[in-house]
């Protein structure tokens, strides 16, 4: 199967709504990313693709493109299509579920597997060290986690029992 090696940003917003199930007037987390550097927009500048930086994003004026429906948007003015991300920048933030399909029963409510890598990548790069913090940061940054990305949290006894988890074996010898 052909998968591209950059999409444009209306692509990308598309991507990254369905592999979050996104619904309705739920926030894509698409252009945070891009505001806060974890994404890299790119456009063609002669013949070149340009990786630009956080700053350049936000300063941008990105115009609908329904405005340009039947015509080519005038020089110096971008839309969704002329702004590019890479997939496999896509691919890193916000994976493919592997989640096998549950045919019999109810699915899974939480994507605890999402907020748990989360975590992990958080203690890879430095950011927190679950060892020398209390349980409630590890609740903190997993109810942080699904309301960013999913909108809605689960209840504080679900947090507490997958923090409880996760300190339980980071800290096993």
């Amino acid at each position: 199967m052909f998968r591209p090696v950059r999409v444009s940003l209306r692509e990308a917003e598309k991507i990254v709504a369905e592999r979050l199930d996104l619904a309705g007037d739920r926030a894509n987390p698409l252009h945070s990313a891009l505001k806060e550097g974890e994404l890299f927009a790119e456009t063609k500048e002669n013949g070149n693709w340009v990786k630009h930086d956080a700053g350049w994003y936000e300063s941008t004026d990105v115009l609908t493109p329904q405005r340009y429906a039947e015509s080519f948007p005038q020089d110096g003015l971008l839309t969704f299509f002329d702004i590019m991300v890479e997939m496999k920048d896509l691919d890193r933030l916000w994976p493919v579920s592997t989640q096998s399909v549950n045919k019999a029963g109810r699915p899974a409510k939480y994507d605890w597997e999402g907020a748990l890598i989360h975590l992990s990548r958080q203690v890879f790069c430095g950011e927190f060290d679950p060892i020398k913090d209390c349980q409630s940061e590890v609740v903190r940054r997993m109810r942080d986690w699904f309301i960013a990305n999913r909108g809605e949290e689960p209840s504080d006894t679900l947090l507490k029992e997958r923090a409880k988890r996760f300190l339980d074996e980071i800290s096993r010898e």
